[in-house]
């Protein structure tokens, strides 16, 4: 592992915390706009259908004529098969963790550049502007962030790694992103 420098770290972390408490201090546990449909209703027909075939139609249908949001079905029935209830902030916290995701496989592929280069990276990703994004709407944060973090994964596992298997790894991540938002079809032309 690469010998970071602390004070450079620290300054990258600020930003995170700083989100991160900005979230704890606004997020509510409240559905807002799309949640209804897309994790209180489907948690509810996927909790109440007893025939399996009808549960994947469930989570294959489409929400708002567009999205498959078959990503965000799945996290909110595990939730709710665990814990008994639909924690919005939970989910919120679930999705934003992508948002770290994203950084961690931008830092591998650029490993040779300093970290203090990570900054605007850092302040865009982990920026209250997309606060409706990421720190208000669970639907939005199990959608979009995700979405472009297995987009980001898929083209890294395509182009960085030479094991026999990162055509079927790719092309995972590259289905979990097209299931995760319509944006993530973009993936596909390079898994060609």
């Amino acid at each position: 592992m690469k010998n970071y420098n602390w004070k450079h770290l620290l300054l990258l972390t600020i930003p995170i915390i700083a989100f991160f408490i900005l979230f704890f201090l606004s997020a509510t546990n409240a559905p807002l706009y799309d949640d209804y449909n897309s994790i209180l209703t489907a948690t509810f027909d996927l909790k109440n259908e007893p025939n399996y075939f009808k549960k994947l139609e469930i989570f294959y249908r489409l929400e708002n004529y567009q999205h498959r949001l078959l990503f965000l079905k799945l996290v909110s029935y595990l939730y709710y098969s665990i814990f008994q209830s639909i924690n919005f902030k939970a989910l919120i916290i679930i999705g934003d963790l992508s948002l770290i995701g994203i950084l961690f496989v931008l830092n591998i592929v650029t490993k040779p550049v300093k970290i203090l280069y990570f900054l605007p990276l850092v302040l865009l990703l982990f920026s209250p502007i997309h606060f409706q994004d990421t720190i208000t709407w669970a639907t939005c944060a199990l959608q979009h962030a995700p979405s472009c973090f297995f987009i980001l994964f898929s083209i890294y596992y395509l182009t960085f790694k030479t094991n026999k298997y990162r055509i079927f790894v790719a092309s995972f991540f590259g289905l979990l992103a097209a299931y995760t938002g319509s944006n993530g079809v973009i993936v596909f032309p390079l898994l060609l």
